[in-house]
Protein backbone atom coordinates (compact mmCIF):
# COMPACT_ATOMS: atom_id res chain seq x y z
CA UNK A 1 0.00 0.00 0.00
CA UNK A 2 1.43 3.40 -0.98
CA UNK A 3 -0.04 6.87 -0.36
CA UNK A 4 1.37 10.31 -1.06
CA UNK A 5 -1.23 12.67 0.30
CA UNK A 6 -1.99 15.78 2.23
CA UNK A 7 -3.55 15.86 5.65
CA UNK A 8 -5.53 18.67 7.18
CA UNK A 9 -7.28 18.87 10.51
CA UNK A 10 -8.66 21.61 12.76
CA UNK A 11 -10.07 21.46 16.27
CA UNK A 12 -11.27 24.04 18.75
CA UNK A 13 -10.68 24.56 22.45
CA UNK A 14 -11.74 27.15 24.97
CA UNK A 15 -8.39 28.92 24.58
CA UNK A 16 -8.42 29.06 20.80
CA UNK A 17 -8.39 26.90 17.70
CA UNK A 18 -5.65 24.55 16.52
CA UNK A 19 -4.89 23.29 13.05
CA UNK A 20 -2.53 20.74 11.59
CA UNK A 21 -1.61 20.56 7.92
CA UNK A 22 0.94 18.48 6.16
CA UNK A 23 2.09 16.18 3.42
CA UNK A 24 2.94 12.60 4.25
CA UNK A 25 4.33 9.72 2.30
CA UNK A 26 3.07 6.34 3.46
CA UNK A 27 4.38 3.05 2.15
CA UNK A 28 3.76 -0.05 4.16
CA UNK A 29 1.78 -3.26 4.24
CA UNK A 30 0.18 -2.27 7.50
CA UNK A 31 -3.22 -0.64 7.75
CA UNK A 32 -3.81 2.63 9.57
CA UNK A 33 -4.15 0.84 12.92
CA UNK A 34 -0.35 1.12 13.12
CA UNK A 35 -0.94 4.30 15.10
CA UNK A 36 -1.60 2.03 18.03
CA UNK A 37 2.09 1.20 17.96
CA UNK A 38 4.72 3.96 18.23
CA UNK A 39 7.47 1.95 16.57
CA UNK A 40 5.33 1.03 13.57
CA UNK A 41 4.23 4.62 13.29
CA UNK A 42 7.84 5.67 13.05
CA UNK A 43 8.70 3.12 10.42
CA UNK A 44 5.74 3.79 8.17
CA UNK A 45 5.63 7.53 7.62
CA UNK A 46 7.93 10.16 6.16
CA UNK A 47 6.89 13.73 6.91
CA UNK A 48 7.42 15.98 3.90
CA UNK A 49 5.92 19.20 5.23
CA UNK A 50 3.94 19.78 8.36
CA UNK A 51 2.48 22.86 10.05
CA UNK A 52 1.09 23.09 13.54
CA UNK A 53 -0.93 26.25 14.08
CA UNK A 54 -2.71 27.98 16.92
CA UNK A 55 -5.14 30.88 16.61
CA UNK A 56 -6.23 32.89 19.65
CA UNK A 57 -9.94 33.46 20.35
CA UNK A 58 -9.61 37.04 19.08
CA UNK A 59 -8.08 35.64 15.86
CA UNK A 60 -5.42 38.32 16.12
CA UNK A 61 -2.44 36.06 16.79
CA UNK A 62 -1.32 32.71 15.51
CA UNK A 63 1.62 30.57 16.50
CA UNK A 64 3.10 28.43 13.79
CA UNK A 65 5.18 25.30 14.25
CA UNK A 66 6.81 23.97 11.12
CA UNK A 67 8.77 20.94 9.96
CA UNK A 68 9.90 20.79 6.34
CA UNK A 69 11.30 17.94 4.22
CA UNK A 70 11.96 15.64 7.14
CA UNK A 71 14.13 12.64 6.40
CA UNK A 72 13.35 9.08 7.37
CA UNK A 73 15.38 9.62 10.52
CA UNK A 74 13.26 12.63 11.48
CA UNK A 75 10.30 10.58 12.52
CA UNK A 76 6.76 11.60 13.14
CA UNK A 77 7.24 11.99 16.86
CA UNK A 78 9.96 14.57 16.15
CA UNK A 79 7.22 16.83 14.87
CA UNK A 80 5.55 16.91 18.24
CA UNK A 81 8.53 18.76 19.69
CA UNK A 82 9.22 21.09 16.75
CA UNK A 83 9.31 24.62 18.18
CA UNK A 84 7.08 27.36 16.80
CA UNK A 85 8.91 29.43 14.23
CA UNK A 86 6.62 32.35 13.53
CA UNK A 87 3.83 34.59 14.67
CA UNK A 88 1.24 35.62 12.11
CA UNK A 89 -0.55 38.96 12.43
CA UNK A 90 -4.30 39.44 12.08
CA UNK A 91 -4.06 40.04 8.33
CA UNK A 92 -1.99 36.92 7.76
CA UNK A 93 1.25 38.83 7.25
CA UNK A 94 4.08 36.94 8.97
CA UNK A 95 6.90 38.41 10.96
CA UNK A 96 10.05 36.88 12.36
CA UNK A 97 10.03 35.41 15.83
CA UNK A 98 13.27 34.18 17.32
CA UNK A 99 14.87 32.69 14.22
CA UNK A 100 15.45 33.62 10.62
CA UNK A 101 12.64 31.95 8.75
CA UNK A 102 10.50 32.54 5.70
CA UNK A 103 7.19 32.23 7.46
CA UNK A 104 5.25 32.60 4.24
CA UNK A 105 6.61 29.22 3.18
CA UNK A 106 4.90 27.81 6.23
CA UNK A 107 1.56 29.16 5.07
CA UNK A 108 1.75 28.51 1.35
CA UNK A 109 2.86 24.93 0.96
CA UNK A 110 4.58 23.39 -2.01
CA UNK A 111 2.90 22.54 -5.29
CA UNK A 112 2.55 18.90 -4.32
CA UNK A 113 0.16 19.97 -1.58
CA UNK A 114 -2.32 21.13 -4.20
CA UNK A 115 -2.14 17.77 -5.92
CA UNK A 116 -2.49 15.60 -2.85
CA UNK A 117 -4.49 17.63 -0.33
CA UNK A 118 -7.37 15.81 1.28
CA UNK A 119 -9.17 16.08 4.56
CA UNK A 120 -7.83 14.35 7.58
CA UNK A 121 -11.42 13.49 8.36
CA UNK A 122 -10.94 10.59 5.92
CA UNK A 123 -8.08 9.23 8.02
CA UNK A 124 -9.89 8.48 11.22
CA UNK A 125 -6.98 6.63 12.74
CA UNK A 126 -4.79 9.69 12.38
CA UNK A 127 -6.96 11.52 14.87
CA UNK A 128 -5.55 9.58 17.76
CA UNK A 129 -2.35 9.71 19.75
CA UNK A 130 -0.48 11.79 17.19
CA UNK A 131 -2.88 14.70 17.16
CA UNK A 132 -3.40 14.55 20.89
CA UNK A 133 0.36 14.80 21.23
CA UNK A 134 0.38 17.82 18.91
CA UNK A 135 -2.39 19.38 20.96
CA UNK A 136 -0.53 18.94 24.24
CA UNK A 137 2.62 20.51 22.84
CA UNK A 138 0.71 23.31 21.14
CA UNK A 139 -1.13 24.15 24.36
CA UNK A 140 2.21 24.29 26.19
CA UNK A 141 3.74 26.52 23.51
CA UNK A 142 0.76 28.83 23.45
CA UNK A 143 0.68 28.98 27.20
CA UNK A 144 4.27 30.19 27.29
CA UNK A 145 3.88 32.71 24.49
CA UNK A 146 0.48 34.19 25.16
CA UNK A 147 -0.33 33.83 28.83
CA UNK A 148 3.09 34.13 30.49
CA UNK A 149 4.28 31.83 33.25
CA UNK A 150 1.92 30.23 35.73
CA UNK A 151 2.79 32.81 38.37
CA UNK A 152 3.40 35.77 36.04
CA UNK A 153 1.32 38.25 34.13
CA UNK A 154 -1.49 36.38 32.35
CA UNK A 155 -2.74 39.42 30.41
CA UNK A 156 -2.53 39.32 26.63
CA UNK A 157 -0.08 41.70 24.91
CA UNK A 158 -2.88 44.07 23.89
CA UNK A 159 -4.42 44.01 27.36
CA UNK A 160 -1.08 45.10 28.75
CA UNK A 161 -0.87 47.96 26.25
CA UNK A 162 -3.95 49.99 27.10
CA UNK A 163 -4.37 53.53 28.33
CA UNK A 164 -5.86 54.34 31.70
CA UNK A 165 -9.13 55.19 29.92
CA UNK A 166 -9.29 51.76 28.28
CA UNK A 167 -8.28 52.16 24.62
CA UNK A 168 -5.24 50.55 22.97
CA UNK A 169 -2.05 52.42 23.83
CA UNK A 170 -0.28 53.36 20.59
CA UNK A 171 2.00 55.91 22.21
CA UNK A 172 5.70 56.11 21.61
CA UNK A 173 8.23 56.74 18.86
CA UNK A 174 7.89 54.45 15.87
CA UNK A 175 10.53 53.77 13.23
CA UNK A 176 9.15 52.96 9.78
CA UNK A 177 12.40 52.46 7.87
CA UNK A 178 12.38 49.50 5.50
CA UNK A 179 14.15 48.26 2.42
CA UNK A 180 10.92 46.66 1.22
CA UNK A 181 10.16 48.34 -2.13
CA UNK A 182 7.02 50.39 -2.38
CA UNK A 183 6.09 48.55 -5.58
CA UNK A 184 6.97 44.93 -6.25
CA UNK A 185 9.90 44.60 -8.66
CA UNK A 186 8.77 43.02 -11.91
CA UNK A 187 11.29 40.21 -11.48
CA UNK A 188 9.33 38.84 -8.51
CA UNK A 189 6.11 38.44 -10.50
CA UNK A 190 3.30 37.23 -8.24
CA UNK A 191 5.58 36.44 -5.28
CA UNK A 192 4.37 38.53 -2.36
CA UNK A 193 7.08 37.07 -0.12
CA UNK A 194 10.52 35.75 -1.01
CA UNK A 195 12.77 33.27 0.75
CA UNK A 196 15.49 34.39 3.18
CA UNK A 197 18.13 33.55 0.57
CA UNK A 198 16.36 35.66 -2.05
CA UNK A 199 15.99 38.48 0.45
CA UNK A 200 19.70 38.41 1.28
CA UNK A 201 20.57 38.52 -2.41
CA UNK A 202 18.19 41.41 -2.96
CA UNK A 203 19.60 43.40 -0.05
CA UNK A 204 23.19 42.79 -1.12
CA UNK A 205 22.71 44.37 -4.51
CA UNK A 206 24.78 47.52 -4.85
CA UNK A 207 22.49 50.48 -4.46
CA UNK A 208 23.19 53.88 -5.82
CA UNK A 209 26.00 55.73 -4.12
CA UNK A 210 25.09 59.31 -4.76
CA UNK A 211 28.62 60.61 -4.48
CA UNK A 212 30.04 58.32 -7.15
CA UNK A 213 28.55 59.97 -10.21
CA UNK A 214 28.65 63.62 -9.28
CA UNK A 215 28.59 65.83 -12.38
CA UNK A 216 31.66 67.83 -13.34
CA UNK A 217 29.59 70.92 -14.06
CA UNK A 218 29.59 72.96 -10.82
CA UNK A 219 26.15 74.40 -11.60
CA UNK A 220 24.60 70.97 -12.04
CA UNK A 221 26.43 69.72 -8.97
CA UNK A 222 24.25 71.97 -6.81
CA UNK A 223 21.15 69.90 -7.62
CA UNK A 224 20.49 67.19 -5.08
CA UNK A 225 23.97 67.47 -3.57
CA UNK A 226 23.62 64.51 -1.19
CA UNK A 227 25.78 61.51 -0.72
CA UNK A 228 24.85 58.24 0.92
CA UNK A 229 26.08 59.27 4.35
CA UNK A 230 22.86 61.22 4.83
CA UNK A 231 20.49 58.43 3.77
CA UNK A 232 18.94 55.97 6.20
CA UNK A 233 16.44 53.69 4.44
CA UNK A 234 16.92 50.73 6.79
CA UNK A 235 18.49 47.35 6.16
CA UNK A 236 15.66 44.80 6.19
CA UNK A 237 12.77 43.50 4.15
CA UNK A 238 9.69 43.25 6.36
CA UNK A 239 9.05 39.52 6.63
CA UNK A 240 10.52 38.95 3.18
CA UNK A 241 7.78 41.00 1.58
CA UNK A 242 8.42 42.21 -1.96
CA UNK A 243 6.28 45.35 -1.79
CA UNK A 244 4.59 47.67 0.66
CA UNK A 245 1.54 47.61 -1.61
CA UNK A 246 -0.70 44.68 -0.64
CA UNK A 247 -3.60 45.53 -2.94
CA UNK A 248 -3.72 45.25 -5.96
CA UNK A 249 -2.38 41.71 -5.54
CA UNK A 250 0.41 42.36 -8.05
CA UNK A 251 1.96 44.74 -5.51
CA UNK A 252 2.03 47.66 -7.93
CA UNK A 253 0.31 51.02 -8.21
CA UNK A 254 -2.90 51.06 -10.23
CA UNK A 255 -2.87 52.80 -13.59
CA UNK A 256 -3.06 56.56 -13.54
CA UNK A 257 -5.94 58.32 -15.23
CA UNK A 258 -5.40 60.33 -18.40
CA UNK A 259 -5.87 63.53 -16.40
CA UNK A 260 -3.12 62.55 -13.94
CA UNK A 261 -0.74 61.67 -16.76
CA UNK A 262 -1.40 65.05 -18.37
CA UNK A 263 -0.56 66.85 -15.11
CA UNK A 264 2.77 65.00 -14.96
CA UNK A 265 3.51 65.91 -18.59
CA UNK A 266 2.87 69.56 -17.80
CA UNK A 267 5.14 69.42 -14.76
CA UNK A 268 7.96 67.87 -16.77
CA UNK A 269 7.66 70.23 -19.72
CA UNK A 270 7.30 73.41 -17.70
CA UNK A 271 9.83 72.64 -15.01
CA UNK A 272 13.31 74.08 -15.29
CA UNK A 273 16.12 73.13 -12.86
CA UNK A 274 16.73 73.47 -10.01
CA UNK A 275 13.07 72.96 -9.06
CA UNK A 276 12.99 69.69 -7.14
CA UNK A 277 11.27 66.83 -8.84
CA UNK A 278 9.79 65.56 -5.61
CA UNK A 279 7.94 68.84 -5.02
CA UNK A 280 4.58 69.93 -6.32
CA UNK A 281 4.26 73.63 -7.04
CA UNK A 282 1.38 75.81 -6.06
CA UNK A 283 1.68 77.76 -9.29
CA UNK A 284 2.58 76.84 -12.86
CA UNK A 285 4.99 79.80 -12.83
CA UNK A 286 8.41 78.15 -12.61
CA UNK A 287 10.33 81.41 -13.09
CA UNK A 288 11.23 81.72 -9.41
CA UNK A 289 9.70 85.16 -9.20
CA UNK A 290 9.05 84.73 -5.48
CA UNK A 291 9.06 81.97 -2.84
CA UNK A 292 5.40 81.08 -3.44
CA UNK A 293 6.21 79.67 -6.88
CA UNK A 294 8.75 77.22 -5.53
CA UNK A 295 8.04 73.63 -4.53
CA UNK A 296 6.13 72.85 -1.37
CA UNK A 297 9.01 70.86 0.11
CA UNK A 298 11.48 73.64 -0.78
CA UNK A 299 9.24 75.91 1.25
CA UNK A 300 9.11 73.43 4.15
CA UNK A 301 5.32 73.27 3.93
CA UNK A 302 4.57 69.62 3.18
CA UNK A 303 6.22 66.75 1.41
CA UNK A 304 8.75 63.95 1.64
CA UNK A 305 7.57 61.10 3.90
CA UNK A 306 5.52 63.24 6.29
CA UNK A 307 2.18 62.20 4.83
CA UNK A 308 -0.57 61.61 5.06
CA UNK A 309 -0.28 58.87 3.97
CA UNK A 310 2.99 57.99 5.70
CA UNK A 311 5.36 56.26 3.30
CA UNK A 312 9.06 55.51 4.04
CA UNK A 313 11.62 57.81 2.46
CA UNK A 314 15.38 58.27 2.38
CA UNK A 315 15.75 59.48 5.97
CA UNK A 316 13.89 60.76 9.05
CA UNK A 317 11.50 57.79 9.01
CA UNK A 318 10.10 58.31 12.49
CA UNK A 319 6.89 59.46 14.09
CA UNK A 320 5.58 60.02 17.58
CA UNK A 321 2.08 59.18 18.79
CA UNK A 322 0.59 60.83 21.87
CA UNK A 323 -2.89 60.08 23.23
CA UNK A 324 -5.35 61.85 25.50
CA UNK A 325 -8.98 60.92 26.13
CA UNK A 326 -10.81 61.62 22.88
CA UNK A 327 -7.73 62.50 20.80
CA UNK A 328 -4.70 60.90 19.15
CA UNK A 329 -1.79 63.12 18.08
CA UNK A 330 0.37 61.90 15.18
CA UNK A 331 3.63 63.83 14.81
CA UNK A 332 6.03 62.99 11.98
CA UNK A 333 9.71 63.83 12.21
CA UNK A 334 9.97 65.05 8.62
CA UNK A 335 8.67 68.59 8.06
CA UNK A 336 7.50 68.34 11.71
CA UNK A 337 3.88 67.78 10.69
CA UNK A 338 1.35 67.16 13.45
CA UNK A 339 -2.21 65.91 13.13
CA UNK A 340 -4.59 66.11 16.09
CA UNK A 341 -7.14 63.40 15.40
CA UNK A 342 -10.41 63.46 17.39
CA UNK A 343 -11.92 60.08 18.24
CA UNK A 344 -15.21 61.36 19.65
CA UNK A 345 -17.37 60.52 16.63
CA UNK A 346 -17.51 63.99 15.11
CA UNK A 347 -18.12 64.54 11.38
CA UNK A 348 -15.73 65.98 8.83
CA UNK A 349 -15.41 69.72 8.24
CA UNK A 350 -17.59 71.28 5.52
CA UNK A 351 -16.40 70.31 2.04
CA UNK A 352 -15.35 73.87 1.18
CA UNK A 353 -12.74 73.90 3.98
CA UNK A 354 -9.49 72.54 2.51
CA UNK A 355 -6.29 71.80 4.43
CA UNK A 356 -2.74 70.79 3.58
CA UNK A 357 -3.01 67.65 5.69
CA UNK A 358 -6.71 67.15 5.13
CA UNK A 359 -9.31 66.80 7.85
CA UNK A 360 -8.73 63.66 9.94
CA UNK A 361 -11.33 62.09 12.22
CA UNK A 362 -10.78 58.79 13.99
CA UNK A 363 -12.64 55.98 15.69
CA UNK A 364 -11.77 52.66 17.28
CA UNK A 365 -12.52 49.41 15.48
CA UNK A 366 -11.75 46.97 18.28
CA UNK A 367 -8.02 47.32 18.89
CA UNK A 368 -7.41 49.30 15.70
CA UNK A 369 -7.41 53.07 15.36
CA UNK A 370 -9.07 53.95 12.05
CA UNK A 371 -8.38 57.48 10.76
CA UNK A 372 -10.53 58.80 7.92
CA UNK A 373 -9.11 61.85 6.10
CA UNK A 374 -10.73 64.02 3.44
CA UNK A 375 -10.83 67.75 2.59
CA UNK A 376 -7.30 67.95 1.16
CA UNK A 377 -6.30 71.06 -0.74
CA UNK A 378 -5.99 70.75 -4.50
CA UNK A 379 -2.58 72.43 -4.20
CA UNK A 380 -0.91 69.13 -3.29
CA UNK A 381 -0.80 65.86 -5.27
CA UNK A 382 -3.02 62.87 -4.61
CA UNK A 383 0.09 60.77 -4.06
CA UNK A 384 3.86 60.64 -4.41
CA UNK A 385 6.73 58.58 -3.07
CA UNK A 386 9.71 60.91 -2.71
CA UNK A 387 12.44 59.98 -5.11
CA UNK A 388 10.37 57.18 -6.64
CA UNK A 389 7.21 58.56 -8.21
CA UNK A 390 6.48 62.02 -9.57
CA UNK A 391 3.63 63.97 -7.99
CA UNK A 392 0.49 62.17 -9.20
CA UNK A 393 -2.76 64.00 -9.75
CA UNK A 394 -4.39 66.37 -7.32
CA UNK A 395 -5.59 65.70 -3.78
CA UNK A 396 -8.91 67.49 -4.23
CA UNK A 397 -10.89 64.22 -4.31
CA UNK A 398 -8.46 62.22 -2.18
CA UNK A 399 -10.03 59.93 0.43
CA UNK A 400 -7.58 58.26 2.78
CA UNK A 401 -8.32 55.61 5.44
CA UNK A 402 -5.43 54.73 7.77
CA UNK A 403 -5.38 51.94 10.34
CA UNK A 404 -2.99 51.72 13.29
CA UNK A 405 -2.86 48.40 15.17
CA UNK A 406 -0.42 47.66 17.97
CA UNK A 407 0.73 44.08 17.54
CA UNK A 408 2.90 43.95 20.66
CA UNK A 409 5.31 46.10 22.65
CA UNK A 410 7.68 46.49 19.74
CA UNK A 411 5.51 46.47 16.62
CA UNK A 412 2.83 48.74 15.19
CA UNK A 413 1.04 47.82 11.98
CA UNK A 414 0.20 50.81 9.79
CA UNK A 415 -2.04 50.31 6.79
CA UNK A 416 -3.62 52.84 4.48
CA UNK A 417 -6.09 52.67 1.63
CA UNK A 418 -5.97 55.55 -0.82
CA UNK A 419 -8.77 56.43 -3.22
CA UNK A 420 -8.58 59.24 -5.80
CA UNK A 421 -10.81 58.53 -8.82
CA UNK A 422 -9.43 61.59 -10.62
CA UNK A 423 -5.87 60.25 -10.34
CA UNK A 424 -6.02 56.43 -10.21
CA UNK A 425 -8.24 53.91 -11.95
CA UNK A 426 -8.81 52.08 -8.65
CA UNK A 427 -7.91 52.43 -4.95
CA UNK A 428 -4.79 50.80 -3.53
CA UNK A 429 -3.63 49.62 -0.11
CA UNK A 430 -0.17 49.65 1.46
CA UNK A 431 1.02 48.15 4.74
CA UNK A 432 4.07 49.16 6.77
CA UNK A 433 5.36 47.58 9.97
CA UNK A 434 6.64 50.23 12.37
CA UNK A 435 9.11 49.27 15.09
CA UNK A 436 9.27 50.83 18.54
CA UNK A 437 12.29 53.07 19.10
CA UNK A 438 13.94 54.13 22.33
CA UNK A 439 15.69 57.04 20.61
CA UNK A 440 14.59 60.62 21.01
CA UNK A 441 12.84 62.55 18.28
CA UNK A 442 14.53 65.89 17.76
CA UNK A 443 12.97 68.86 16.02
CA UNK A 444 13.27 68.87 12.26
CA UNK A 445 13.83 72.61 11.86
CA UNK A 446 13.51 72.71 8.10
CA UNK A 447 14.10 76.45 7.67
CA UNK A 448 16.91 76.81 10.19
CA UNK A 449 20.07 77.14 8.16
CA UNK A 450 18.09 76.65 4.95
CA UNK A 451 20.07 78.84 2.56
CA UNK A 452 18.59 77.17 -0.53
CA UNK A 453 15.55 79.42 -0.77
CA UNK A 454 17.56 82.62 -0.92
CA UNK A 455 20.18 81.04 -3.17
CA UNK A 456 17.55 79.85 -5.66
CA UNK A 457 15.95 83.28 -5.87
CA UNK A 458 19.31 85.08 -6.17
CA UNK A 459 20.40 82.62 -8.83
CA UNK A 460 17.18 83.22 -10.78
CA UNK A 461 17.72 87.01 -10.67
CA UNK A 462 21.32 86.56 -11.83
CA UNK A 463 20.12 84.36 -14.69
CA UNK A 464 17.57 87.01 -15.69
CA UNK A 465 20.32 89.65 -15.75
CA UNK A 466 22.47 87.43 -17.99
CA UNK A 467 19.52 86.80 -20.30
CA UNK A 468 18.81 90.53 -20.59
CA UNK A 469 22.46 91.31 -21.25
CA UNK A 470 22.58 88.67 -23.98
CA UNK A 471 19.49 90.08 -25.68
CA UNK A 472 20.72 93.71 -25.67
Amino acid sequence: MEINAGIEYEWGTDIGSFRAKGEVYYSDDYDFQIFDNKQDRQESFTILNFHLGYTSPSERYSVLGYLRNATEEERLNTLFFAPPVGIVGEHGEPRTWGVEFNQRAAIATSGSWDRFVSSMHSFSALRTKALRGCLRVAVTIVGMLFTGSATGDRASPLERHRTSWGVPDLQGIWDFRTRTPFERPVEFGDKAVITPAEAREFLQRPHEVLGDDRPDDPELDLIGAYNEFWLDPGSELDGGRTSLIVDPPNGRLPDMTAAARELIRQLVEERSPPVREIATNVSSDYRFAHPETLGLSDRCLVGFNAGPPITPGAYNNNLRIVQTPGYVVIHTEMIHETRIVPTDGRSHLPAEMRLWLGDSVGHWEGDTLAVDTTNFTAKKPAFEVPGYTPPIGTAEDLHLVERFTRIDAGLLEYEYRLSSPASFTRPFTARIMMKASTDKLYEYACHEGNYAMGAILRGARAQEQRDRAASD
